[in-house]
């Protein structure tokens, strides 16, 4: 959800004035804020679908400040919709997030934020759940998943972990 709505940022704000000295001068302030604070979203969001992006793996790769010269002079060699990609993961990337408690976290902002790039958000999480269910929970992720697919209204999402887990929203 969040790398098709990155993709979709620079169209819908129009950000054409800023210029190529700004845009990574920001990106980097962001991502020194990110690196100060929520190195777990860095890493896990952030990093990963830039390398996908860049056909490349993230494993491996430690987050480390941007915050030399050099470095803001790096960023400004990325394509113009690659930066406003980052700056889009880094403003929002954290959203949704399951902690280290690894409790439930609504998942309200990342809805609403579909919600405003026009992004099926339940049919990503449908495709998503069948992926990480487990063998024994797989067929009743493929009738969820066919029942989202067919846009029936009444599909029932299949319970996660244990059959007390409920959503609070």
């Amino acid at each position: 959800m969040f790398q098709q709505a990155a993709e979709r940022f620079e169209k819908k704000f129009s950000i054409a004035e800023v210029g190529t000295d700004f845009l990574p001068q920001l990106i980097t302030r962001f991502w020194r804020m990110s690196v100060s604070g929520d190195s777990n979203n860095l890493n896990n969001v952030v990093k990963c679908l830039i390398a996908e992006w860049e056909g490349k793996s993230a494993e491996g790769n430690e987050t480390h400040e941007l915050d030399s010269w050099t470095e803001i002079e790096s960023l400004k060699k990325l394509d113009r919709g690659m930066l406003f990609r980052v700056l889009f993961l880094l403003i929002h990337g954290h959203k949704g997030t399951v902690g280290y408690s690894n409790s439930y976290t609504s998942q309200k902002e990342v809805r609403d934020l579909a919600a405003e790039f026009g992004i099926d958000y339940t049919l990503i999480d449908a495709e998503i759940r069948l992926d990480f269910c487990s063998k024994k929970h797989k067929q009743a992720h493929e009738i969820y998943l066919d029942a989202i697919r067919g846009k029936k209204k009444n599909a029932e999402v299949p319970q996660l972990f244990s059959h007390k887990w409920k959503a609070v929203d």
